[in-house]
């Protein structure tokens, strides 16, 4: 860089400026790297592993695929590749120049010695190179990762692609048996060992144990699955949530923060993870448990705290649910973007129902003029309360069209943009395809329909 401003300094300079600076100064041809300008698309790196358990050494063949180059002069990208091995017990192996690893070739093969058994290899560490990378990972090698890679990144991908194989497995398990279902105990003790570890910062552990949603879910899949998708899902967190209940109650006493509110990274991170353990446990809905988020709602010294609790508690039917939806709006009724959340929350509720939303349409505090209140609502329902949008009989849908045609008379790029959360009906069943297209349908007949609402639905109809 210091070069780059002794030449450029107050200059207007180009792309080829800046990467003849990076290449003099560092002694190194640069001319392949600049492939990265005209890549299109995510290449991909896909790793084979060959173990020599005789020689003790280990072969890793990097393979560069889905490239999409504009110069013929290549057949690969120049890219850092950072890896690391793991044994069984998660500690690294020393391994030649630290595993940082030069890919120029579109196929790259090297072999580490020393390494006394079959290891786990984590790829691309630190997200060193803006690919995607596929192994074929086992579930005992992923929670190995989950609990014991050194780097965060991995780590974490590690942790949420565990539990994609543990809901897809609960899957199967659901359309075997939908009353035998089960989470692996890998998964779990996966789960306890990354919860538990006081060496990993708050945040972290409190973004790596989150458990996808089901919109989340779907969103991965060819076709929208309202089966043993949720069913899976809902398993999972009430499982691990039973499973660790004396844990998450210890943490949630222990993440209370006494004195003056405090914005450090440190203060944050448990707020984070203390709102994580509040949600998941009152997944459990055991009288126990409930009280415990009540009164950690009602005692609440931040908004974060306040307003993690009552999502916690709008999730489950009862009446801490109305204490607390009654009580945040009489306090909060005059902070229009604190009703705000206040909305969301329970729009992305499943136990809301759409006469519920009217109710809340009908509020003084609620004004569809004003964007802000319209996307809580109408995003908060469409995007979190993944069954009742897309409940088998259409009133989630004809909700959301009716929407998009009165606010299309007021506000048409708001509309447009609810519209565009309607661009799924290739992914749906036969009956709620049928559905879903006689309401599109209707908003581009719509005789006082917008070019932005037109332009939109009509590629939702393809």
């Amino acid at each position: 860089m210091d070069l780059y401003f002794e030449r450029h300094d107050g200059q207007a300079v180009t792309t080829e400026d800046f990467v003849q600076a990076m290449s003099d100064a560092s002694g190194t041809d640069l001319e392949h790297f600049k492939l990265w300008y005209d890549q299109n698309g995510t290449p991909q790196v896909e790793v084979e592993l060959d173990y020599d358990s005789a020689a003790k050494t280990c072969k890793l063949t990097m393979t560069q695929s889905k490239l999409k180059l504009n110069n013929s002069s290549y057949d690969s990208l120049y890219m850092p590749f950072h890896i690391a091995l793991y044994n069984k017990e998660g500690k690294k192996f020393e391994i030649e120049s630290d595993g940082k690893l030069i890919l120029s070739d579109k196929i790259t093969s090297i072999t580490f010695s020393h390494i006394d058994e079959l290891p786990i290899p984590s790829l691309n560490q630190n997200f060193t190179a803006p690919v995607n990378t596929k192994f074929s990972y086992s579930k005992d090698d992923l929670a190995i990762l989950m609990g014991h890679d050194q780097d965060e990144f991995n780590r974490y991908d590690a942790a949420q692609t565990l539990v994609d194989i543990e809901i897809m497995d609960l899957m199967t398990q659901y359309d075997q048996d939908n009353t035998q279902m089960k989470v692996s105990k890998e998964y779990l003790q996966a789960f306890g060992g990354l919860l538990r570890n006081e060496n990993l910062s708050h945040s972290f552990r409190a973004l790596a144990l989150q458990l996808p949603s089901l919109k989340a879910q779907n969103d991965k899949l060819e076709m929208f699955n309202f089966d043993s998708l949720p069913a899976a899902i809902d398993h999972l967190r009430l499982e691990v949530a039973s499973h660790f209940e004396t844990d998450l109650t210890s943490m949630i006493y222990a993440l209370d923060q006494k004195g003056d509110f405090s914005i450090t990274p440190k203060a944050m991170g448990e707020r984070a993870l203390k709102g994580f353990c509040l949600k998941l446990l009152s997944t459990t809905e055991t009288p126990a448990a409930m009280d415990l988020v009540f009164s950690r709602y009602q005692n609440a010294s931040n908004m974060t705290d306040e307003l993690d609790a009552l999502i916690a508690l709008v999730k489950v039917e009862g009446p801490y649910r109305s204490k607390a939806i009654d009580s945040f709006f009489k306090k909060w009724k005059d902070e229009t973007l604190v009703i705000q959340k206040w909305i969301s929350c329970q729009a992305a509720s499943k136990i809301t129902t759409l006469e519920d939303l009217k109710v809340i349409e009908a509020l003084d505090v609620y004004d569809k003029k004003v964007p802000n209140l319209f996307r809580s609502l109408m995003r908060g329902f469409a995007s979190g309360n993944t069954m009742g949008f897309h409940h088998i009989n259409g009133s989630g849908y004809k909700f959301v069209a009716d929407r998009v045609i009165e606010m299309d008379s007021l506000n048409p790029q708001i509309a447009a943009g609810l519209c565009k959360g309607l661009n799924f009906l290739k992914k749906l069943d036969s009956s709620r395809a049928e559905l879903l297209k006689s309401e599109l349908i209707k908003i581009r007949d719509n005789n006082n329909a917008s070019n932005d609402v037109l332009e939109v639905v009509g590629k939702n109809l393809g």
